[in-house]
């Protein structure tokens, strides 16, 4: 967390921007199943915006590559409902 890439944007601004972008999608989609594909760093910004995690705690969520993850909107709040799912065959 205090050691990033070099040039790369403060974590702070990467979380805002990611928000921003994610409600952005809701309210797009309103009411409607929607898929965003993703780096595991955007998919951990909106995972640790779901639950409610500090920016140390992106970092703490493992991501797989080609992983599900399912989050559902409502007018209670997000739930995060899967997190690193695989198509079944």
């Amino acid at each position: 967390m205090n050691h990033r890439p070099h040039a790369a944007e403060p974590l702070d601004d990467f979380i805002q921007r990611v928000s921003l972008a994610y409600e952005e999608a809701i309210e797009r989609h309103h009411g409607s199943h929607f898929l965003i594909v993703a780096h595991a760093g955007v998919m951990r910004a909106i995972i640790a915006k779901t639950v409610h995690a500090s920016p140390s705690g992106l970092y703490r969520i493992k991501i797989s590559n080609g992983g599900i993850t399912r989050i559902r909107h409502s007018k209670t709040g997000d739930v995060l409902e899967l997190l690193n799912g695989k198509l079944s065959a």
